[in-house]
């Protein structure tokens, strides 16, 4: 069995406040900083850390600084919110967000059979 990371639980928690929400409410952003000195990188987390609409941050490797998970209303107000903030943080190069464009599988249910043994 897989286990759940950070993202997945912070999905989870906002499906269990409201499960209405729609994957275009939970969103997935890669951001790329300008440049990953010490000084920027910090500015940068400070910024990303006092943004309700974000609900988790990590650092990455590969392509892009940070991996964030934002929550937003609609696509028009996540629109709103990539361009406006998330473009005017400090030391932003550029942003790359993420929608799912379908459901291939899903369960209703967790598998609990093996926390009985």
């Amino acid at each position: 069995m897989e286990t759940l990371d950070k993202f997945d639980v912070a999905i989870l928690v906002q499906l269990q406040t409201d499960a209405r929400q729609t994957n275009a409410e939970l969103a997935f952003v890669r951001l790329d900083a300008d440049h990953n000195s010490l000084e920027a990188t910090g500015k940068l987390e400070e910024a990303i850390k006092k943004m309700p609409e974000v609900v988790a941050c990590d650092y990455i490797s590969g392509t892009g600084t940070f991996e964030l998970q934002v929550v937003a209303q609609d696509l028009e107000t996540f629109s709103q919110f990539a361009l406006k903030k998330l473009m005017n943080l400090p030391h932003v190069k550029d942003i790359h967000t993420s929608f799912s464009l379908g459901e291939v599988k899903a369960s209703g249910a967790l598998p609990l059979g093996h926390l009985g043994r």
